[in-house]
């Protein structure tokens, strides 16, 4: 844009550009850029989650951070149904995750800061 002799007000990017590789890579570029996520470590709970991926050398972004809490999620539901989790009873497994799976319940609580 800046070839183009652009100066626009505003730029939105995609969610999969808001990682920190968008700015180790391309932070001139990206100065002022606007990206709506759905990840930020602004608790405890996740800044402890997001340093504990980074220190292995991760980046902790929408798409890991999901990711760990889908297999976090997964590894509950195997534990509480007690599953066997053995070549042999992969396909006697499946039930019992579904049912697990679909117990789950979630509550969204918004707090005004």
């Amino acid at each position: 844009m800046a070839r183009e002799h652009m100066h626009p007000k505003l730029i939105v990017g995609l969610t999969s550009a808001s990682t920190p590789e968008t700015l180790q890579r391309c932070g001139a570029y990206a100065d002022g850029l606007l990206i709506p996520t759905s990840f930020a470590p602004m608790t405890p709970a996740t800044a402890s989650a997001a340093a504990a991926v980074e220190r292995r050398g991760g980046i902790a972004d929408l798409h890991s951070m999901a990711a760990r809490e889908i297999l976090y999620t997964l590894k509950q539901v195997i534990e509480k149904q007690g599953m066997l989790d053995t070549p042999a009873s992969v396909t006697s497994d499946r039930d019992p995750i579904k049912t697990g799976l679909a117990s789950l319940h979630t509550k969204m609580a918004c707090s005004a800061q």
